[in-house]
């Protein structure tokens, strides 16, 4: 009752049905007397010259190179103006000095930048009355929102209304997907709600920072918190929500609380009194309840002046603060407490109150942060299909997932359109299949065509069977070429090659085929395509057959890495294979660990690993001095491996060029988790031709795919193998081991000496002969694994 100020509501809901809370409100409270909350957009300097310079029919390419002159940021300005923006940017008083009607297009702009441009309506704040919402504020409405204020927040709450935001928080959503996907297959009696706080499993995989999909607790700066604390209990969770932010990093609270809670530091109490309410923090003040409790308990407080406290304490006002001050030690001395006690204690809550966080809302995000850490420590498979699935559209996002789903030994397999779903989806034991949904360029709907068929009549048989069962002109080439560039078409047993090269005649197959069907004359079609053509065409019967060349004279128009490099582009991720498949010797000879098991290297010096590169990023450190974060990847995991500035290379390689990285894991700073330090990065490329001397190559040539014995086609294919090795003639040696039966030969081939690269190797892996695997004999260099 003591409270003056209005309440403010703020509740977090599931974003798929946050619409249906509005709904409900607008229903249980009258539509006259609920409305969404207005929002005035305003004419800022760079979008005021464009929309400026077209009323006063100024060119567009001059309005547009005058805007773009116009800085995004502005330091320690929190909105661009046109007086600050010719401040920092001296080209434009230069273009207004030239040209009048720049002059006067700026003139007109700093007279009208800052007014109302246009309305929109609030993300999440609704407000409501007790009657008609005419009779406190003025209103509009659209055909869709119903009604909205024509005053923004502030003022729509100072004539009495009462706000509420219904936020849409997409963790919910992904805990509503993963809890139905638990009840489907394992659990169907599961209950979010009833999930023990102190599970041990839990604890362990938060203090790892194994918390990469985490609500709340997933950003590398948590992550490094998450180690030095090591929370143990829900209260820990709690504060670790509390403490994660600029000031109680930067005031030395985050070290004293860590210190404290692992006996490190001496935990003392202001007051013996005081030690009840500060206890769970270690003697921190980190919540404002804690704040209001001592000053009720210390200084006879009530509820209603406590909350006044706090508030004068935030908003940091010194005639307020004197006031309090004066009102907390009065009632602390009459209670007991030393004049000198209650002066400092008022300091110290002062200074707390700065950093102070509200503990209820920490409380709120840390069970969420609880109940997705359970998930993913209990149903891993369920929780990062569920989280995938709500961020299908956020490639990058995907691929973070989808690099933390290696990290945890998952298999995932490539979209496939006879089994893949919209969603991601859990296919088995730590397997997890990849949503079509997620294929960059391809409409839900289109997709949800193609599954709405397969659910109704089965899988498709082959291609005569998806062209006659869906309508392909409808689905579109484009479309049809992006599912084969996934490699979701991958199981009808056709090089994707092959399938680039008929996808054109496939979908005037398709098309005239439900043309004719449509107008009733099949038996014209019949004929036209049937299973005895799919026999015909390109079936490649290898390991992998998504990279074969095709049939007869088909070639491929690139390689295998490239027919990949497309794979990655639109899945954000290899799936049905890795560039580093292509290269397994290089890997068994050259690298000293996969980058998932890497950590296990700390402290053991120098290694050698191979792996992609993918991607830098140079800063500046405080000193000016360069430093790169290079993230590297190869079938297990991703890794950011630091280099510093006398290590960074002259040139990078290009995005997806395999290399071998000479660096060592070290400790992290101040507990923080380890961190590889990247010395050297050569191309693999390089550091095979310097390294190795001889290469076997061993074959069973009775075991040729399709064949019963080596017969013609086998004689084909050693022919083939020859005409690789002279394409690629050079100084190493090359040697046979050939298994027949239970007989292993040992041939020598003088005449054959090749140059070993990435394009050798390349086309080595395709060809399909069982048991086909290439060895490496080295020279006598020192080991790159091997310090110096």
């Amino acid at each position: 009752p003591e409270r003056v100020s209005m309440p403010d509501f703020d509740v977090d809901f599931c974003q798929d049905r946050r619409d249906e809370v509005i709904q409900y409100v607008t229903r249980k409270y009258g539509a006259e007397n609920v409305a969404q909350i207005t929002t005035f957009g305003k004419m800022l300097a760079k979008a005021a010259v464009r929309d400026i310079g077209r009323v006063m029919e100024i060119g567009y390419t001059k309005c547009d190179r005058i805007a773009k002159l116009i800085p995004n940021k502005i330091p320690d300005k929190s909105v661009v103006k046109l007086k600050d923006a010719m401040e920092v940017e001296p080209r434009l008083a230069e273009e207004a000095g030239r040209d009048d009607a720049v002059a006067g297009l700026l003139e007109m702009v700093g007279a009208l930048e800052g007014l109302s441009r246009h309305t929109s309506v609030h993300a999440a704040g609704i407000v409501m009355s007790d009657g008609p919402m005419v009779d406190y504020v003025p209103v509009y409405t659209t055909d869709v929102d119903g009604l909205i204020t024509q005053y923004e927040m502030k003022m729509a709450e100072k004539v009495g209304l009462v706000k509420f935001d219904f936020l849409g928080l997409k963790t919910l959503t992904v805990i509503d997907r993963a809890v139905k996907l638990i009840r489907a297959s394992k659990k169907p009696e599961f209950n979010i709600d009833r999930i023990p706080l102190e599970d041990p499993a839990v604890y362990r995989m938060v203090s790892a920072a194994h918390t990469v999909g985490v609500f709340q607790l997933e950003g590398s700066g948590m992550q490094q918190l998450l180690v030095k604390v090591k929370p143990s209990t829900f209260e820990d969770i709690i504060a670790v929500v509390a403490l994660f932010r600029p000031g109680p990093l930067g005031s030395g609270m985050v070290d004293d609380f860590i210190e404290r809670k692992h006996g490190r530091q001496r935990i003392d109490y202001p007051l013996p009194q005081l030690e009840s309410i500060l206890k769970e923090t270690y003697g921190i003040i980190l919540y404002q309840e804690q704040v209001q409790n001592t000053a009720a308990r210390l200084a006879s407080y009530s509820l209603g002046e406590a909350d006044l406290l706090r508030r004068a304490m935030g908003k940091k006002n010194p005639e307020e603060m004197a006031a309090q001050k004066s009102r907390f030690v009065a009632g602390a001395t009459a209670n007991g407490v030393e004049l000198s006690k209650a002066d400092s204690i008022f300091d110290l809550m002062a200074k707390f109150a700065e950093y102070g966080f509200n503990k209820s809302h920490s409380a709120a995000y840390g069970l969420v942060s609880y109940q997705t850490a359970y998930l993913k420590a209990h149903f891993p498979e369920e929780y990062m299909a569920a989280i995938m699935t709500c961020d299908l559209d956020k490639t990058d996002k995907v691929v973070r997932y989808l690099s933390e789903c290696r990290r945890m030994k998952f298999k995932v397999l490539p979209p496939d359109i006879n089994r893949s779903h919209i969603e991601f989806d859990v296919v088995g034991k730590a397997s997890i299949g990849f949503g079509l949904g997620a294929i960059k360029g391809i409409g839900i709907a289109v997709l949800e065509d193609l599954i709405k068929e397969r659910e109704a009549s089965g899988k498709f048989q082959n291609l005569t069977d998806l062209a006659q069962r869906v309508n392909l002109h409808r689905v579109g080439k484009k479309t049809l070429e992006l599912l084969i560039q996934a490699g979701a078409l991958d199981g009808f047993d056709m090089s994707r090659p092959h399938l680039m090269g008929i996808v054109g005649d496939l979908v005037k197959f398709s098309e005239t085929y439900h043309g004719a069907k449509n107008a009733g004359q099949m038996g014209l079609f019949d004929g036209m395509m049937n299973d005895d053509d799919d026999d015909d065409v390109a079936k490649v019967g290898h390991e992998n057959p998504a990279w074969g060349p095709g049939p007869g004279n088909v070639k491929p128009a690139l390689t295998p890495l490239e027919w990949l490099a497309l794979e990655k582009k639109i899945l954000g991720v290899y799936v049905s294979a890795h560039p580093l498949d292509f290269y397994r010797e290089d890997v068994r000879m050259f690298s000293k660990s996969r980058l998932a098991d890497v950590e296990q290297l700390t402290g053991k010096g120098p290694v050698g690993l191979v792996a992609v590169f993918q991607a830098v990023q140079e800063r500046l450190t405080k000193t000016g001095n360069r430093m790169a974060y290079v993230t590297l990847e190869d079938d297990s995991s991703e890794l950011e491996a630091l280099c510093f500035s006398r290590d960074i290379p002259e040139q990078y390689p290009v995005q997806g060029a395999p290399v071998v990285v000479i660096g060592s894991m070290s400790e992290g700073f101040n507990g923080g988790p380890a961190r590889f330090k990247l010395e050297r990065m050569i191309p693999l490329e390089q550091v095979r031709a310097e390294r190795v001397q001889g290469i076997e190559m061993r074959m069973q040539l009775n075991s040729v795919k399709g064949l019963d014995s080596v017969g013609a086609n086998g004689r084909d294919l050693l022919q083939r193998l020859k005409e690789i090795c002279n394409m690629h003639k050079g100084s190493v040696a090359v040697n046979f081991k050939l298994q027949m039966n239970d007989v292993e030969i040992a041939v020598a081939a003088p005449d054959l000496s090749v140059d070993v690269t990435d394009a050798f190797l390349e086309q080595l892996s395709v060809l399909p002969i069982d048991g086909f695997a290439v060895s490496y004999k080295l020279g006598n260099k020192p080991s790159l694994n091997a310090k110096g």
